[in-house]
């Protein structure tokens, strides 16, 4: 009779290899373990304008190391291609909302234009109409209580069509003069311009809206490849710290990943031209960066360096110039790279 099975050795009943009398095979090795579940851990952009840099990495990649790494599925070419369509779609939307937000700038405009000549036409039927409310006003546009002047799109197309209407029955109250050209003609020109405006805004909305949905359609599939480029990568390299990864913008799956956001980042003015800078621990940091602006002396913020890596989140900056203002803000940094920064602080420095 051969060895007793015994579950706590690895064998299970569905396995192929048990013989039906019960006794155990020879000893095998184990099989090497798949590599196909091993992700890179690289998250995949979801901003738009972020994914086409990340994009560009990973063709830049695919492109120099692709051939000698392997690649059958993720090519160069592939990976060109959907960047190309996704930038292309990109561009059009961006075009489509600048276009959309013109519209809607001429739309304010006319309405705006729209509201001045009924506050002008008003002013000038109170000489005919009177300056109180009352049903001699209704014809005109406004009503027997209230002769107040519209704001909204809804409400001044109509009252100036109105308007235009009653001084076609009434030309002798109108002014033609240039400064406030109170005319039947241009009540309606005024009021065509508004509706006018609404059609362009609204079929430029649509447009933008399906640039938009065919931009969206283009990054998915995007990031539907880049996904499969990690796989891909996966299963062709042996190794889950090869720098390998790095040719494509991606983190080695057997590296950390980056150090989160650090928090709680506050500062003290010292006296005698030095703050203090801290924050709390951040996980998987190895050490921490101090990047420093001096407001009205520097454009932007800029990497303090004390001379040694920053091990603690604790750290003395000087010397600074007494009585300016200064930002400071931390992240904390490994080997895969930096993480967020945290909230920006300031002092007054004493």
């Amino acid at each position: 009779m051969g060895k007793p099975l015994r579950m706590d050795e690895g064998w299970h009943l569905d396995d192929p290899r048990l013989r039906m009398d019960g006794e155990a095979p020879e000893p095998q090795p184990p099989p090497p373990p798949a590599k196909k579940g091993r992700m890179s851990n690289t998250p995949i952009e979801r901003n738009v304008v972020k994914l086409i840099t990340q994009s560009r990495n990973a063709y830049g990649g695919a492109d120099l190391r692709g051939t000698v790494i392997g690649l059958k599925q993720n090519t160069a070419v592939k990976i060109k291609g959907l960047l190309d369509d996704l930038v292309a779609k990109n561009d059009l939307y961006g075009a489509a909302a600048g276009l959309s937000k013109d519209c809607h700038d001429e739309l304010l405009n006319v309405i705006s234009n729209g509201h001045g000549l009924l506050k002008r036409t008003r002013d000038r039927l109170k000489a005919f109409l009177g300056d109180k409310p009352s049903a001699a006003w209704k014809e005109p546009g406004w009503s027997e209580h209230s002769i107040a002047v519209p704001s909204t799109e809804d409400l001044i197309p109509p009252n100036l069509a109105s308007a235009g209407a009653f001084l076609v029955k009434h030309p002798d109250y109108e002014d033609a003069s240039p400064k406030f050209n109170v005319t039947a003609v241009n009540l309606a020109a005024k009021s065509k311009a508004i509706t006018d405006a609404r059609i362009a805004l609204d079929a430029q909305d649509s447009a933008t809206a399906q640039a938009l949905k065919d931009r969206d359609i283009s990054a998915e599939a995007m990031r539907s490849c880049l996904r499969g480029l990690q796989e891909e990568l996966n299963r062709l390299i042996a190794d889950p710290l090869s720098t390998e990864y790095a040719s494509f913008g991606f983190k080695a799956p057997g590296a950390p990943d980056s150090p989160n956001a650090v928090k709680n980042t506050r500062a003290t003015a010292l006296g005698g031209g030095k703050g203090r800078v801290q924050c709390d621990a951040a996980a998987r940091a190895d050490y921490y960066q101090c990047w420093l602006m001096i407001v009205g002396t520097d454009e932007d913020f800029r990497l303090y360096d004390s001379g040694d890596p920053m091990r603690q989140p604790d750290l003395i900056v000087e010397p600074l110039p007494v009585g300016a203002t200064v930002k400071f803000k931390l992240c904390a940094v490994n080997e895969t790279g930096s993480g967020p920064f945290g909230d920006e602080v300031q002092i007054v420095v004493t």
